[in-house]
């Protein structure tokens, strides 16, 4: 669920962004300074870009509005409404709280008495659909790969190819597998493919 992914990568970003803050303060902006005129170039900059547009407050009403419907479950959760989080879910699957997004960003208005709203159809037409479809369909695959169990066959077969392989030789193995299945899905099919593999 959107939570727990939320529980393992918030931690992982955090000390990732911790790590690259300190290397930049030790080594890349040692003696660097910005001078008199660093803010002034910064207010001129923030200046030119000029003020946040309806259109942006719209994408960022959508934006929010998806992240508290994927947070609601786990929000529920960790209050000890177990019951509750778990109808929240079946009602509310993550792919409709997405769903919903992208729905507000037809329906909020840019400019109401002209009919002018956030992603107009020719706007959402002109996006690259085929990737998207790409992109999922690889996903899908990955999930019928497992619920099929011909993750776990693939698996059993690639061990079997070796006497009491080790841990590395099964690593190596398994990775050149995911490199040559990347060479025809997506990365994130390739992983939804290898990761469940026993």
């Amino acid at each position: 669920t959107f939570d727990r992914w939320m529980l393992l990568g918030v931690p992982i970003l955090a000390l990732v962004l911790a790590g690259v803050f300190a290397m930049f303060y030790v080594a890349a902006v040692r003696g660097v300074t910005s001078g008199d005129t660093g803010s002034d170039l910064v207010r001129d900059e923030l200046r030119a870009l000029g003020p946040i547009t309806r259109g942006q407050r719209n994408v960022m009403t959508a934006f929010f509005v998806t992240v508290a419907l994927w947070l609601l479950p786990g929000v529920f959760a960790i209050t000890g409404q177990g019951g509750l989080a778990t109808a929240y879910a079946r009602v509310m699957p993550e792919s409709v709280a997405a769903m919903i997004g992208a729905i507000l960003l037809f329906v909020l208005p840019v400019h109401w008495p002209a009919g002018r709203f956030t992603l107009t159809w020719e706007e959402a037409s002109a996006i690259d659909w085929g990737m998207v479809v790409l992109f999922r369909g690889g996903i899908s695959m990955g999930a019928l790969a497992t619920s099929t169990g011909l993750a776990t066959a693939m698996g059993t077969s690639l061990a079997g190819l070796m006497d009491g392989p080790s841990p590395l030789a099964l690593t190596a193995m398994f990775t050149a597998t995911a490199i040559v299945i990347s060479e025809a899905a997506s990365n994130t099919a390739s992983a939804t493919i290898m990761v469940p593999i026993p």
